[in-house]
């Protein structure tokens, strides 16, 4: 289970994870794998994505792979792969489990457009339909997720990029308190047109430069103090 937070400032996108992994057994138990997952990819020069529910790192390894062997994509070719990706490794699980609707499948997308290098923030729902906006907020309970971020981001004397930060990483350790499906520890990008910045946040943050981004797609990488 997963829960995905994103929200686009005027300059910058935040965008947050929980670091848990865990799964439904056939008996409906549930099993812990990871307390270390990492849920948010780069796609694309500028782009990243996260997915929560089913086959989620082998959906975005496969759509790695194809938009790797584009020189150039639009946002809406983007979109769509993911969508298409999405849906069908949704049909083949069911197919082959007996139909098993066991965690509904969602992602988010964001980034720069490639040819507006505009902002942008877009989700995907379990019908696997896109909607694009400001903010997103997907995964386990959702909905009450969405009203702690609400609480917690309310602009005063913090800079309004550490508020949404903070605001993120704490509605998700608030959230891990309410379900053992999301964990306390999160990870966060926070995207702007020059430079990538990841911080983790375990009860202390420690910013530092994800190892795994590729400069020469999308600049320089420079960690937040």
């Amino acid at each position: 289970m997963t829960l995905l937070i994103a929200y686009k400032l005027d300059d910058s996108i935040v965008f947050s994870a929980d670091t848990k992994e865990s799964f439904i057994g056939e008996d409906g138990t549930v099993h812990l794998a990871s307390v270390n997952k990492r849920k948010i990819f780069q796609i694309y020069s500028n782009v990243f994505m996260a997915v929560s529910g089913l086959a989620s790192n082998h959906s975005i390894d496969l759509i790695r792979s194809v938009l790797l062997h584009k020189r150039r994509s639009s946002i809406s070719e983007i979109i769509n792969c993911c969508r298409e990706v999405l849906y069908n490794h949704r049909q083949i699980f069911q197919r082959y489990n007996n139909d098993d609707t066991r965690g509904a499948t969602k992602a988010i997308i964001c980034g720069k457009d490639p040819e507006s290098n505009e902002l942008f923030i877009y989700s995907i729902n379990e019908q696997f339909q896109t909607t694009s906006g400001i903010q997103a907020v997907i995964g386990h309970q959702e909905d009450r997720a969405r009203e702690i971020y609400r609480t917690k981001f309310v602009q005063d004397e913090i800079p309004y990029l550490e508020q949404a930060v903070d605001a993120a990483t704490s509605t998700i350790e608030e959230m891990s308190n309410q379900s053992e499906f999301i964990g306390t520890q999160s990870i966060t990008y926070i995207i702007k047109a020059e430079s990538i910045t990841q911080s983790y946040y375990n009860g202390t943050r420690t910013p530092h430069c994800d190892r795994f981004l590729d400069k020469n797609i999308i600049g320089q990488c420079n960690t937040r103090q």
